[in-house]
């Protein structure tokens, strides 16, 4: 059995994963549970201009920049150890994912590919 380190308990929580895996589903519901303050990194870039879907079909570079940006603002805002889902893609570009596991804890969720889809379009439907 394992402990969590009362250090890691006060930090952020990322979640990371594959488009339509639940980040912001999961993120919501542990943040509800757990009291936590729950912050979806696709809102938090979108309060900035344009939507994330206009903005990454116009300039995928201009996207990632902001994306990295605006991690780097919610992790030096993050005294409270929100609860944060990030893009699909967040942890894979420059050094979001060195800046978040020193920041707090990572959790990777994971979906079968067939489920991300019927997903991903229930999302594009709504």
């Amino acid at each position: 059995m394992s402990t969590i380190d009362p250090a890691r308990a006060a930090a952020p929580l990322f979640l990371i994963g594959f488009m339509a895996a639940g980040k912001t589903s999961v993120g919501r519901a542990l943040a509800a549970a757990s009291g936590r303050r729950f912050v979806d990194l696709d809102d938090v870039i979108a309060q900035a201009g344009a939507p994330v879907a206009e903005l990454v079909a116009r300039d995928l570079a201009e996207f990632r920049r902001r994306e990295a940006a605006a991690l780097a603002d919610v992790i030096a805002g993050a005294r409270d150890a929100p609860i944060i889902a990030t893009g699909g893609g967040a942890a894979g570009h420059a050094d979001n994912l060195a800046r978040m596991r020193a920041a707090g804890c990572v959790v990777a969720l994971g979906v079968d590919l067939a489920e991300a889809e019927r997903r991903a379009a229930v999302e594009q439907a709504a």
